[in-house]
This record gives C-alpha cells, structure tokens and sequence, in this order.
C-alpha cells in the first residue's frame, strides 16, 4: 500500500496508482465496518443507564426514528410541519438581489424569468425536505442535449426555454458513486445519484414517474443543513425536538381520549336490597343494550328492575401545563419562538421580541444556507453558459418586516415623535450639520440629507419633513 508519508529519494516519483487507489479503498469499507460494529457493542447508548437497568427509550415510548418517521410526523403532527416548513417557506418568501464585486446588481432579470418558471418553490419544496430527512437535492434539468449521467454541457445562452426542476428526498436520492481521487477538489464527495420518487405513505392519488434516473453532480443541488462531520447528510430538524413531539402527542392525544370517554355518561348500576342477579344471558344482554344506547344518545329511558343508575363524575385533569413544557422546549431546542410555533398570541413586548428573534432566525439562515444553496443553483446555469455569473458575488436577502398595520403604524409614530424631538432640541441648543447628523444617525434616520433646514421653522414645516421620511421608509 502506498505510504504518503514514507521519505521519497531523489529519483523517485510519488505515483499513485489505481492499484493503490483501490486499496485505500477497500481498506476504509473495513475500517468503517470495525467502527460500526464497535459502536453497536458500546456500553454508551443514550437513555439507558450505566448498569442497564432503565431503559428510559423503552419507559417512555422514545427509539430512534427513522426517516419515514419523521415524513410521517411532518404530514400529521402539527407544530412538526410548522419546524419544518415555515422558516424555508420565510426564508425563500423574497427575491434576494444579487451584486458582482463593482456593486453593480446583476441577474435581475433572469431571477424574474426564473421565479416564473417555478425555480424558488422547488428551492423551498427542497429546503422543506431537507429538513425533514437528512439531505435533499434539487436536479437542474438543462437543456444541453446530454444524457443526465453526463457533465453538465453547453446550452443556448440567455434562454431558460426546456429547463426543469425537480426536488428529491434522501430515501429518492441514492449516491451510487464518489470521487475517490485524493487529488481531486471533490474528494469523497457524490458523483453520481440514481434519483427516483418514492410515495412513502401511499397516500398519493396519482400516478407517479417510479422509472430510476442516473444524473451526475453538476446538474444537481445538494441540501444538507446541520451537516457536522461530512458534507453530504445533515441533521433532520426533528431529530433533537423528536421526543418532546412525542410527548406532545402523547399528552394531546390522552388528553382528547379521555375528555371523550369520560364526558359521556358513567353509569354503576346497583342491585337493590333482597334483589337477585338474573343469570338469563338475554337479559343481560338486553339490559347491555339498553344502557349502551342510553349513553351513546340512541334512547333516553333506562329500564331497570330491581336496580337502580347512580351517576359517576370523573376528575378530568387539565393537560395545559404538561403540553406547554413541551412546547417551550420545542421552542429552546429549535429556537423557533412559541408566537411562531402556536400563533399563542403574547404581550406587545414578547410579540415585537419574538418578531426579532423570528426575523434574525431567518436573516442568519438566509446568509449561511440559503446564499450558499442559491449560489450553487446559479453556477450550474452558469456552466452550461445560459447566464452569466461571476466568481465575486454577494447576495442580498430582502429585511425581513413582516408588521401587521397597526404595528407598522405604531413603528411610524414613534419614529414621529423620535425625529421631532430631535428636531426641537437641535433647534434649541443652534446645532450644527454635523451634530444633525450624528443625532439623526442615533435615532434611525442615518440617511437623512441636510442641506438647507431651518430647525426655527415652525411645527408644520417640521411636520412635513418628517412625513416624507417615513414614506420614504
């Protein structure tokens, strides 16, 4: 086997062959078969104790989920499609501007085309799956008249005429090859993914395409959010809430069940003194009947003989608080704030904290995984020559608002009140442009232009300053 690390003399040339190349190879599949099986034999299995007598996954209902569990989870349990898919769906809701490295935006009008064409939902439709399995990809289809097992190759420039997107989960996305060669750029990373559409619950109405497609990774978006040791699979975003999921379900679901059995009527039926049983099997059953009927609303009579109903009131406890300590550390562990995850409307302070926090949640992941996964998709087009992108690129994500109309007109009026006692104490104290300006910067108005304001004017003239800056806003 090659040794990278064995001194080489002058007249040797360090040559690695395919020889060596597969036996490196083949040596890593044993290696990471050893690992494997070492780690299936650990004492160190989270939820069960030391001397393995509690298993807390066994206790409690927890495992270790697989993807079509949390596919399932997504589609059915509620605030589980909320973590999913509600920061993708706010993070690709705007366009985003793109700026070469003159500051010049460029591409506008082909994110217009594009944004017709369907390309930012399947960005979202892409984004959603990846965070419910481990990766997704998005397949580029370009017009090059190559089969898609091929390079990316040349299309017509400027045309987007043929071009197709189509998003694939992990379980329909199988990496069937990866480049091997250390001194590639892409070591260990896919080459080719056989993708395919999987129906994973059955529940599709249509026909769909089950035909296997080979494409090679130049035509191909590769989502992975939360990838830690490799760059390939992430980590699902229900993985680290899975177990409050579940006892959210748990406690949603016990508490409706037993509302629903403990609401209807509870009956004990009691034999009166010197009374004797019947042991007649029609009877009982008869008398079964009568009082099933009598709780489920089919009669309003009991017949009884020799006996008489007393009337049962259960305790019903409130599943409020088991309920909510599951969602806060839903919220803690997602970092979703509750007002995102349960609309569980707050003060006018928790609501304008939880906006902000909600607002940087997506502004943070817009720059470090969105731009990234953007940049990606254009670079394809790019490749195969339809657009023109160059290497020094940034892209710039819309502020993220999202105020209701009382809360813009709230943030209006003190914005007012703001400007116009700046106004006032500048006016008294006979400022200068530059003490303006500094002021006007503290207050928010950095980029106000002054040229020629009087600050003795009286209060409409201010008034009408001030209107024309918060429009402009």
């Amino acid at each position: 086997m090659w040794n990278p690390f064995k001194k080489q003399t002058n007249s040797e040339v360090m040559v690695y062959t395919k020889e060596q190349q597969q036996a490196d190879s083949y040596f890593g599949i044993v290696l990471n078969a050893v690992r494997t099986i070492s780690s299936r034999f650990s004492n160190c299995v989270f939820g069960i104790t030391p001397d393995g007598k509690r298993d807390y996954n066994q206790l409690f209902g927890y495992g270790i989920p697989s993807f079509e569990e949390f596919y399932q989870m997504y589609k059915y349990g509620g605030i589980a499609g909320v973590i999913c898919g509600k920061l993708p769906k706010a993070c690709w809701r705007d366009m985003p501007e793109i700026f070469d490295g003159n500051d010049n935006q460029i591409l506008k009008k082909e994110l217009r085309i594009l944004k017709r064409m369907g390309f930012f939902k399947a960005m979202e439709r892409a984004d959603i799956l990846n965070r419910i399995g481990t990766f997704s990809v998005l397949l580029i289809g370009i017009p090059d008249g190559e089969d898609l097992n091929k390079p990316v190759g040349s299309a017509r420039r400027g045309s987007f005429k043929g071009m197709y997107f189509n998003v694939y989960h992990c379980k329909g996305a199988e990496i069937v090859k990866y480049d091997t060669d250390p001194a590639s750029a892409r070591y260990g990373l896919p080459e080719l993914y056989q993708l395919q559409v999987i129906d994973l619950d059955g529940s599709s109405k249509k026909q769909i395409v089950t035909t296997s497609r080979i494409a090679h990774y130049s035509r191909i978006v590769h989502f992975a959010e939360g990838a830690l040791d490799n760059t390939i699979e992430g980590t699902s975003a229900l993985e680290q809430p899975w177990r409050c999921l579940l006892d959210k379900e748990k406690t949603r679901g016990s508490s409706a069940e037993s509302y629903y059995r403990n609401s209807r009527q509870k009956l004990a039926l009691e034999a009166e003194g010197g009374a004797q049983v019947t042991k007649d099997k029609q009877k009982v059953e008869q008398l079964k009947e009568n009082v099933k009927n009598f709780q489920d609303g089919f009669e309003d009579v009991l017949r009884l003989q020799n006996m008489k109903a007393n009337m049962l009131q259960p305790q019903m406890a409130s599943p409020r608080d088991t309920f909510d300590i599951c969602v806060e550390e839903i919220a803690g562990t997602t970092g979703i704030p509750i007002r995102i995850l349960t609309t569980k409307a707050g003060g006018v302070v928790t609501g304008s904290e939880d906006k902000a926090t909600w607002n940087a949640l997506i502004l943070d992941r817009q720059d470090q995984e969105c731009s990234v996964n953007l940049i990606d998709a254009l670079q394809i087009m790019a490749n195969a020559g339809i657009i023109e992108l160059p290497e020094d690129v940034e892209i710039v994500w819309p502020k993220q608002s999202a105020l209701s109309e009382v809360e813009a007109s709230e943030v209006s009026k003190n914005k007012a009140d703001a400007f116009k006692s700046a106004v006032d104490g500048l006016s008294s104290s006979g400022a200068d442009q530059v003490k303006a300006k500094s002021v006007f910067k503290e207050i928010g108005f950095e980029d106000v232009e002054i040229e020629d304001v009087d600050f003795d004017d009286d209060d409409d003239e201010t008034k009408k300053v001030v209107d024309e800056l918060i429009q402009a806003e």
